[in-house]
């Protein structure tokens, strides 16, 4: 139950599924080879029950959530390269950075390094070819086939593609090179059983996974030798990559033949083949934390988060707006999340759909909602034109270059980045004078877009069951303030003489409620992907929250 839960509430759904999958075509297999226990299957039952049952917290709202997401709509083509590990790239589980390393900023290799790395170590890999061609008892034969299983859904073969080619529900929204993590698990434990197996019976067989090793090295060192005349297309820097990190690898490898050929030679010195297994051991530990320390990078935060002035001006003045940019590079989407900067971009898998059709008609500028999108995985809006942008409360916009409008006015510049004010944004809460009413998203988007129609004074509600109530066509004298704002809860005060209809430029979303003065009241999807409560008149402390049920 723990070790279940824990995976999944590490949070990558994807690798929970495997994990799951993995651990239950285990179990079968263990529970046939002991006899079909009926007591021990349903123990097993009732564990994954109550595992399901402890989880539900989280995934009731991730399958609510995925429902609504655009993950199905605006996906990477799997037909691209990267999608599957390429088969060249199979040389990165002997030499890790042969075609070089994001950390050292050298990589030349297909997008993207982490996703194709399967490198558990030389000896590991040795020891793991040599169980699999040796040691054939059921243990070995079951890691085998899951690790030849995975690994042919991992690379671009006709059985990896059926998924996508028949739009398998969840699978084909799922990159098959995470396959990767059941693929080293598996030659892990092959490598484990290799060891055991060469230690018991020191088998002389162990020299044909070393002449297969051998035989790719070698190969690979033509390749980095006679590379640029064999292959006039790779440029001559990126084969000095591959020729300098070839060398480490080359060099644990000629160690490992050294040492098991003094094994074969004094295998009657039990000390001596002892220390020998040890430093063998040593040299693994050592080749899989070098590699683990440049996979696993740490940077100082300061180089990668900086507190720069630009920084300080939004920190400053930003308030419960949003800001935008007109290039990644100033920046990255999710960067601001560490400087708590609210922004209208964001890399995640997991946007709602209806999000992503709203930014797809403000980026063409124009009431088309069709997907595909253009933007995948990550947003980033650049049309600061558009008025669905001053509805968002985009109050900066920051840019590298001068930028020309009637509505920017530039108000802060640090070396190249300049920031300029929104003079035509929206407060994040406000009241609007009427409401309009439309059958569905496409006839909002349309009214959206009409140039006559201020998103400032209009509210357009679109119809559902239940929509029947309508506020007064004119709100006097409405105010509205925000006084908290947390992830989970939302509290605006508002003053108003007359009853009026309030508009928050938050995400409407089903698990959102709404209080005034503690009296649960309707939400309306408002203006296409926003949240609208009717407020009565006087002063109220208006109160959004989310629950799951």
């Amino acid at each position: 139950i723990f070790s279940l839960s824990s995976s999944f509430f590490a949070g990558h759904l994807q690798i929970f599924f495997y994990l799951y999958i993995f651990s239950t075509v285990y179990f079968l297999a263990r529970w046939i080879q002991f006899g079909k226990n009926k007591s021990i299957l349903f123990l097993y039952l009732i564990l994954n029950t109550l595992c399901i049952i402890l989880t539900s917290i989280q995934w009731i709202p991730t399958l609510q959530f995925i429902l609504l997401s655009a993950r199905n709509v605006d996906q990477v083509a799997w037909t691209k390269e990267g999608w599957f590990i390429p088969m060249n790239h199979l040389i990165q589980f002997v030499v890790p950075d042969f075609f070089g390393n994001p950390t050292t900023l050298n990589y030349w290799g297909a997008w993207n390094y982490g996703e194709f790395i399967g490198y558990v170590g030389i000896l590991p890999l040795i020891m793991a070819i040599f169980a699999l061609f040796f040691r054939h008892d059921k243990k070995t034969i079951f890691f085998g086939t899951i690790f030849f299983v995975s690994l042919i859904f991992a690379l671009p073969t006709f059985f990896a593609k059926l998924p996508y080619i028949l739009q398998v529900p969840f699978l084909s929204t799922s990159q098959p090179t995470r396959l990767l993590f059941i693929i080293d698990f598996s030659l892990a434990v092959l490598a484990a059983f290799g060891f055991d197996y060469f230690i018991r019976e020191k088998k002389k067989g162990i020299i044909y996974p070393l002449i297969f090793i051998a035989f790719i090295l070698t190969s690979l060192w033509i390749f980095a030798m006679f590379g640029k005349n064999m292959f006039p297309l790779i440029l001559q820097e990126n084969i000095l990559v591959a020729k300098r990190n070839l060398m480490l690898p080359t060099m644990i490898f000629i160690v490992l033949v050294f040492l098991f050929c003094a094994f074969f030679f004094i295998k009657k010195q039990k000390k001596i083949i002892f220390f020998i297994f040890c430093i063998m051991i040593g040299l693994s530990v050592f080749d899989l934390l070098r590699f683990a320390d440049k996979f696993t990078q740490f940077t100082d935060q300061k180089y990668l988060f900086p507190q720069t002035k630009t920084i300080s001006f939004l920190q400053e003045n930003l308030g419960f707006h949003r800001f935008m940019t007109t290039d990644s590079r100033i920046l990255p989407p999710n960067f601001s999340l560490i400087y708590k900067l609210q922004s209208v971009d964001g890399y995640d898998p997991l946007y709602t759909n209806r999000y992503a059709e709203l930014i797809a008609a403000s980026e063409r500028g124009q009431a088309n909602i069709s997907p595909p999108f253009g933007f995948n995985r990550i947003i980033t809006p650049h049309n600061y034109s558009s008025k669905i942008i001053d509805l968002l409360g985009v109050k900066y916009i920051l840019s590298l270059s001068d930028l020309n409008s009637p509505k920017l006015k530039k108000v802060f510049q640090e070396g190249q980045t300049r920031v300029y004010e929104n003079k035509d944004v929206l407060p994040r809460a406000f009241f609007v004078e009427s409401i309009e009413l439309a059958n569905n998203k496409y006839d909002i988007i349309e009214k959206m877009f009409e140039d006559d129609l201020d998103l400032r004074e209009t509210a357009i509600i679109e119809k559902s069951p239940g929509v029947y109530i309508i506020p007064p066509r004119r709100c006097t004298r409405c105010d509205a303030r925000i006084l908290a704002y947390h992830e989970n809860r939302i509290v605006v005060e508002t003053k108003n003489e007359t009853d009026g209809f309030l508009i928050l430029t938050d995400t409407f979303y089903p698990t959102w409620k709404a209080k005034v003065a503690n009296n649960l009241t309707r939400i309306y999807r408002t203006d296409y992907n926003f949240r609208g409560i009717v407020v009565p008149k006087g002063i109220h402390k208006v109160e959004f929250y989310t629950r799951l049920f």
